[in-house]
């Protein structure tokens, strides 16, 4: 007879409480090759700055544990096209398992992603080819086997399944569709080659102005030539098309560029789409109000009525966004979303409890999305495929230990 359900299942992450409890996990040999020692995943997840430890509790009993990966290019090898989260270790203990906790707890795992990291729009995992039963289990848990398939799990070849996670007020991420596969997106490809190649983005040490040492740093001010800032709006308006694909990103129908440097990339990217055929209005603002002439802050066509892109290079402490977004609710407008050129993808706080970047603050306090050309993981795919960059990667691997955001 199938063994009948014993309580609520919920999730929530290991707390020194449950630590030995989630250790003391058991499956069956079967299943050894799949889902790892649990003791290890366990200490590994809690050392990751990247990585969290989770457990499955039946009413106040742990039945289980997974963990959740806030990197996930390094579980599939490539940026997914939305912010992610990919799940490790899956886990029901095995005199737990029969009893359909499996399916529960993948569902539950979504709904606290949902609650507590908003800004994910993608959960992701792999499952061995030879696993039905795990197949079976997340499929009947909203998982959809996007056909990709990665030769090297340690038991064998293993599929990529994926499932979307609903925020309230933002379109779905992905519509069943598989994603593009490709290592590296042409467009976040060819941004990183011409930031290299004009010096935009160079490598050594810099101190940045939060005082952090870093081993890159990004500065596009040196988009300086028509053909260099021609090349640049390029790769905005593919990503920005690749986000409307993707359903992280909605209409909009007018573009605002920051002073000062928003404003040269506000510009181009309005050049760029009235040479692809649709002829947007563009609009400024001064740095101090004019108190002559036509005064005012704003130049430029009026934000009224307008869902308004805002256009700028990168975020740092959101600062310059904050008061844009002022700026363009002031006038009437509707923020629609912010492209910038490169997300740094590291934390405000490196210290604190908030391990958001800043990009995800302003997204998460304003509810809007921010796309980026490319990120720090696209960075370091990049660096590990060039010859001449390769020995930039440890130190990058190093940075993003330290300070990576979740």
């Amino acid at each position: 007879m199938t063994p009948q359900p014993a309580g609520a299942i919920t999730v929530q992450p290991v707390s020194p409480a449950l630590a030995d409890a989630v250790a003391a996990l058991q499956v069956g040999p079967e299943q050894r090759d799949y889902v790892g020692d649990v003791a290890f995943n366990l200490a590994d997840a809690r050392a990751d700055p990247l990585s969290e430890a989770m457990a499955v509790l039946a009413d106040a009993t742990v039945i289980g544990f997974y963990r959740l990966d806030f990197a996930p290019a390094a579980v599939t090898g490539r940026r997914m096209e939305a912010p992610s989260v990919a799940v490790r270790a899956f886990l029901i203990d095995r005199a737990q398992q029969g009893r359909g906790y499996g399916v529960q707890a993948a569902r539950a795992l979504c709904a606290d992603l949902q609650r507590r990291h908003p800004d994910r729009r993608l959960v992701i995992l792999l499952v061995n080819n030879d696993n039905h039963a795990a197949r079976a289990t997340y499929r009947r848990a909203g998982f959809v086997d996007t056909g990709e398939c990665f030769a090297g799990g340690r038991a064998g070849p293993q599929s990529l399944l994926i499932r979307a996670l609903t925020v309230p007020g933002l379109a779905p991420a992905w519509d069943n569709a598989r994603m593009d596969t490709a290592a590296i997106a042409p467009h976040r490809r060819r941004f990183l080659e011409l930031a290299v190649r004009v010096q935009a983005l160079r490598f050594g040490n810099f101190t940045l102005k939060s005082g952090r040492s870093s081993p890159y740093f990004f500065n596009a001010g040196h988009f300086d030539s028509g053909q260099a800032l021609a090349g640049l709006a390029a790769c905005y308006a593919d990503a920005l098309d690749a986000a409307a694909r993707a359903g992280t990103l909605d209409g909009f129908d007018l573009l605002f560029g920051p002073a000062y440097k928003g404003i040269p990339l506000a510009a181009a990217l309005a050049c760029e789409y009235a040479r692809r055929g649709r002829d947007l209005p563009l609009a400024f603002n001064r740095k101090q109000a004019k108190a002559h002439g036509e005064g005012g802050r704003l130049i430029g066509a009026p934000l009224a009525g307008r869902r308004v892109l805002i256009v700028d290079d990168v975020i740092t402490a959101g600062t310059a966004i904050g008061e844009a977004l002022a700026i363009i609710r002031e006038g009437g407008g509707v923020p629609a979303g912010i492209v910038i050129a490169l997300d740094r993808e590291e934390r405000i706080d490196a210290d604190g409890d908030d391990r958001r970047s800043a990009a995800q603050a302003i997204s998460a306090e304003h509810g809007i999305p921010v796309i980026a050309i490319a990120g720090l993981s696209d960075l370091l795919a990049f660096a590990g495929e060039s010859a001449t960059l390769a020995g930039e990667r440890d130190r990058l691997l190093a940075y993003r230990a330290r300070y990576g955001c979740a």
